[in-house]
């Protein structure tokens, strides 16, 4: 049973953000990758950059363009895997590793690089500090009287006023 829940977090000092907390769904192209689409990529890649930290500069569009090309690349080397295997016969008849796995390989270290400096790993982005709630610092600051703490209670100054 999926369950979400709505929470506002602090994603910087000035970025109050309220996302869903939710598992990770699984990209919709893994189990069609002819539905891949660069520029839906791009497009969601961007919207989360900027809810998550408000900003962005006129120069990450290039890297957020080779990120898409990286991943393109990627999903490319996958539909070819799957169709021929990761071992298959050379043009010239000597059976050998499928050149698409490298080729794989590579790009998926480069998009996890540039995912990196983009901020879209939990690796690379920004921790999520949840806001906490003002009932709660409230309870936690303890009784107060015009903003100044009361001293504490104690049991027997109760007891001492019943009797």
């Amino acid at each position: 049973m999926n369950q979400s829940r709505s929470k506002s977090v602090a994603v910087t000092p000035s970025c109050n953000l309220s996302i869903e907390i939710k598992p990770i769904p699984l990209a919709h192209w893994v189990s069609d990758p002819n539905t891949w689409d660069k520029y839906q990529f791009i497009q969601e890649a961007s919207d989360f950059i900027w809810n998550a930290y408000g900003h962005s500069t006129d120069q990450d569009k290039h890297s957020l363009a080779m990120l898409a090309e990286m991943l393109e690349t990627f999903v490319i080397c996958c539909k070819d895997i799957s169709k021929n295997g990761l071992v298959v016969t050379h043009h010239n008849g000597v059976t050998g590793k499928n050149h698409h796995v490298d080729i794989r390989d590579k790009a998926v270290t480069k998009a996890v690089l540039l995912m990196n400096e983009l901020g879209l790993t939990p690796k690379g982005r920004f921790p999520f500090k949840p806001k906490p709630d003002p009932e709660f610092e409230k309870f936690m600051k303890g009784p107060q009287w015009n903003g100044i703490p009361k001293e504490p209670i104690s049991v027997e100054d109760i007891l001492k006023n019943i009797k």
